[in-house]
């Protein structure tokens, strides 16, 4: 078992794209936060983290910008019971679009999950896929905590997947809210 004290980063950048980064995380313990590739103020893009085993982990952004726009980047979390992971996304960005991010969690536990974050802009084509594990916490598969839109964003339970203390969203924006998905498949 490997320990880290640290930050985590697949790639960083202050003013660069960070695009097509993987990280690989098995039966280890992060204090600091996880990010797959992280940009201040460009694009992140297509970057991937997976983390298994009961790893012990909080804030894992598969992609994150300041200012740049955040898309199509992956958190997979697999067998990971024993120990809760705080806040996972897919996707972040403070100042700019969120489009096509995905989370899949499968046998594990997670508190807060968000496909896809935007604090001041749109959210759009994110996908949360949870299976047999347990959420407290909120889940979203879109999030604008400003007035952008949130549209065809998708959350996905299924097995005997455990859902409690929560608040599910399909899309959440204090502005237009259109076309998002919540299924329950096998879900109780």
């Amino acid at each position: 078992n490997s320990i880290a004290n640290g930050d985590i980063y697949g790639g960083q950048s202050l003013n660069g794209k960070t695009n097509n980064n993987i990280i690989y995380i098995d039966s280890s313990e992060v204090a600091g936060r996880i990010f797959g590739g992280n940009s201040w103020q460009n694009k992140a893009d297509n970057n991937t983290v997976i983390i298994k085993n009961n790893t012990k982990a909080s804030r894992v952004y598969g992609g994150y910008s300041e200012s740049g726009d955040v898309n199509k980047n992956t958190v997979i979390i697999s067998n990971n019971t024993d120990n809760p992971i705080n806040r996972v996304a897919g996707g972040y960005s403070k100042n700019s679009t969120v489009s096509y991010n995905n989370v899949f969690i499968d046998n594990s536990s997670v508190v807060d999950v968000y496909a896809g974050r935007s604090d001041n802009s749109a959210a759009s084509y994110n996908t949360v896929n949870i299976n047999e594990s347990t959420v407290t916490g909120n889940i979203y598969g879109g999030f604008s905590n400003g007035n952008g839109i949130t549209s065809n964003n998708k959350v996905i339970l299924s097995g005997n997947s455990i859902v409690t203390n929560a608040n599910i969203y399909g899309g959440y924006s204090n502005g237009e809210i259109k076309d998002n998905t919540l299924t329950l498949d096998g879900w109780s």
